[in-house]
């Protein structure tokens, strides 16, 4: 699964659950955004790093997925804690069947998700996790 499968994929998630989304050219350094009472979400299409705009987008995602309650946007974090943390797992998930389901089963490897979806590895536990959860 190409990034660019993946943002597709999450666009159509995205609409087919009420969710507005709108790629801004913003500063390379600014975050994506949400707003999870109003189910919007902003990316940043000038991100310096184009590989994290797939996780960037899940986790975002995550946050309106877990009717996170904030009384102001929300940002992406590599956090695995708290609010940020729920939405990085949310977001894993999320991406989890598309990547599984565009691979034979002997391809599948969390080191391959990770370096694919650009995640830290102190991520690896819930990847394999949502790896297992698909195969069960």
């Amino acid at each position: 699964m190409l990034n660019n499968e993946a943002i597709s994929y999450l666009m159509n998630v995205a609409m087919n659950n009420g969710v507005g989304v709108e790629f801004m050219h913003l500063s390379p350094t600014t975050p994506p955004a949400t707003n999870a009472k109003t189910r919007l979400i902003v990316m940043n299409s000038n991100w310096h790093n184009r590989d994290d705009l797939p996780i960037q987008f899940a986790h975002e995602l995550g946050h309106i997925f877990n009717n996170d309650d904030s009384q102001s946007c929300l940002y992406f974090s590599p956090s695995r804690n708290g609010i940020e943390g729920r939405a990085n797992k949310t977001g894993i998930a999320l991406l989890m069947k598309p990547y599984l389901e565009s691979k034979e089963k002997e391809e599948v490897s969390s080191a391959d998700f990770i370096t694919k979806f650009h995640l830290p590895l102190l991520f690896e536990d819930i990847v394999i996790d949502e790896m297992n959860k698909f195969y069960t």
